[in-house]
């Protein structure tokens, strides 16, 4: 980063609340990038759909959050996965329980 060393980073990005790890997760909210990142980190990003920004940004993010508390990232989609709509069988089951059937089934 052009002004900041890594602990100066890191530390300021704890003091406001955010955490640092060394890896990029589908929880990573940023990424910190320098003037030569990685391009392992940065493909990984990518792939998870991770924010890469720039030491300006990471600023910019402090500035305009209280201290102590991390600055909103954009909101993330949630991974398609399996439905959590009950089954047509159990559906079934409480139509006929109910003493009527089921419409969908």
């Amino acid at each position: 980063l052009p002004s900041l060393t890594r602990d100066e980073a890191k530390d300021l990005i704890q003091q406001y609340g955010g955490r640092v790890t060394g890896s990029v997760s589908g929880m990573t909210s940023y990424v910190v990038a320098g003037d030569e990142p990685g391009e392992s980190k940065l493909a990984t990003a990518k792939k998870k759909r991770v924010e890469v920004i720039d030491e300006a940004k990471l600023l910019d993010l402090i500035r305009t959050s209280p201290e102590g508390q991390p600055p909103k990232a954009k909101s993330k989609k949630l991974p398609k996965g399996p439905s959590k709509a009950p089954k047509k069988s159990a559906l079934n089951d409480i139509a006929a329980q109910r003493g009527g059937t089921n419409r969908n089934g």
